[in-house]
Parts: C-alpha cells; sequence; structure tokens
C-alpha cells in the first residue's frame, strides 16, 4: 500500500494539471469576408448559377474566391484569402436552406489554415427573380458555423486557430448572372458578398442548477431571514424560467 499511494497521487497530479492547461478554442469575432466579382469570359466558372422553379423559387449555387476579376478578403483575426461555396435553396422567395463550406489561406489558392462549414440558422429577405438559368438578387441570413485548424500556415504574426468553434454569421450575397451567355457567345457575371462571424455565445446557467446550488448554500451559511429570502427570489426566478420553458 505504501508503494500503490504515491503512484496513486502522481496519476491524480498529472490529471489534474493536464486539465489546467487545457487551450481554450479560438474566437472567429470580428472576422469578415468580402469579395467582388466582374467575370467577362465563359473560361472561368461563374460566381453563381441558377437553376430556377418559377421567377421566385429556385436554386443558386456559389463560389467566392480570389480568381482573375474578383476579390475574396478575409480579415480580422485570422486575415488572409477566403474561398467559400454554397448552395441556397429559394421557395416563394423566402430562403429555406443555405449550406456552406469556406476556408481562409494566407495568400491566394494557397493552403488554408482555417476551414468551416455553415448552415441556415435564420432566414432574410431580398429582391430575388429567376428565369430559366438566369438570376439577380440579394440573398441575407444568418448563418451558423463551424470553424477548425487546417494544415496552411497563418500569416507572419498570427496564431494558429484552435478549433473545434462555432457561432453565427451573417451574410449578404449580391449578384446578377441575367447576361451570361451560351458558349461560344461571351458572358458576364457581376456581385458581392459580405459576411460578419460573431464569437460563440456564451454558456448559459440551467434554471434548475441555480435554484438547487442556492437553495443549499443559503440554508447552510445564513439565518432564517437571509434563508427565506434568498430561498424565495431563487424559487420566483426559476418559476419564471419554467413558464418559459412551457410557453
Amino acid at each position: 500500500m505504501r508503494l500503490v499511494r504515491p503512484a496513486l497521487f502522481v496519476v491524480l497530479l498529472s490529471s489534474v494539471l493536464t486539465t489546467s492547461v487545457a487551450i481554450a478554442a479560438s474566437s472567429l469575432a470580428g472576422e469578415t469576408f468580402t469579395g467582388t466579382w466582374t467575370i467577362a469570359s465563359v473560361d472561368v466558372v461563374p460566381a453563381v448559377t441558377a437553376n430556377c422553379v418559377d421567377l421566385v423559387s429556385g436554386t443558386v449555387k456559389y463560389v467566392s474566391a480570389t480568381a482573375t476579376g474578383s476579390t475574396a478578403v478575409a480579415a480580422g483575426p485570422f486575415p488572409g484569402f477566403y474561398v467559400e461555396s454554397g448552395t441556397v435553396t429559394l421557395v416563394g422567395g423566402v430562403i429555406t436552406a443555405w449550406t456552406a463550406s469556406w476556408s481562409v489561406a494566407s495568400t491566394a489558392g494557397g493552403a488554408p489554415y482555417v476551414s468551416g462549414t455553415k448552415a441556415l440558422s435564420v432566414a432574410g429577405t431580398g429582391p430575388f427573380i429567376c428565369q430559366f438559368a438566369n438570376a439577380a438578387g440579394t440573398l441575407n441570413a444568418t448563418l451558423s458555423y463551424t470553424a477548425d485548424g487546417a494544415p496552411g500556415s497563418p500569416p507572419a504574426g498570427v496564431v494558429a486557430f484552435v478549433g473545434p468553434a462555432s457561432g453565427l454569421a451573417t451574410a449578404s450575397l449580391q449578384f446578377n448572372t441575367t447576361s451570361l451567355g451560351d458558349p461560344p457567345s461571351p458572358g458576364t457575371a457581376s456581385g458581392t458578398f459580405i459576411e460578419t462571424f460573431a464569437g460563440s455565445a456564451p454558456p448559459t446557467q440551467g434554471c434548475d442548477d441555480d435554484r438547487d446550488s442556492n437553495d443549499d448554500t443559503d440554508r447552510d451559511s445564513h439565518v432564517d431571514n437571509d434563508r427565506d429570502s434568498h430561498v424565495d427570489n431563487d424559487r420566483d426566478r426559476n418559476d419564471d424560467c419554467e413558464q418559459e420553458g412551457e410557453n
């Protein structure tokens, strides 16, 4: 037993030290994507393509990246050049789905050092018109994102991204593909893409946990008057939480 106890203590101490030095995930709060494109050649993949169902319904696919006649700049805590490709579905002019994959690299076309996905969280509205394979409009929505580090190197002076992380981002895609031509005739596409990331939402404390912990503490450490007032306040606050949950 004399040999077992020191060994057990070392294991427990090692576990505590390992837990205490855990690295927190990076935050994308303040990160922005801004891009524009003016493509005037059928040799370049259009930034936006559309498959129309009717004038206000259809599927829009987009690619926002640095290429000939376009820009795609990432700014904020993890700067560089971004690539984002996604699909937006509209029914009756309302966005019903938005999925995308994205990444940020130190140099245009370089290996990304941050990458992730996005999905629709809160749909917005905007003018949209679709006819055959041509479309124009502005799509606005709030997206939920995931992010993680990637093998590429960050710019000098920028720390490597530590994931996984998640949060919300607001996106606005403005585009005009109404002048796209059929090969070999020339076509054009133009538009802008703007996206702003928010940090992860802070954790919220459950109503039941708050009531239980405060009841116990108040009963043990305060006199009767303090205990009664604290317990009543905690119960009232948690009753409100329970009513909100039922609604």
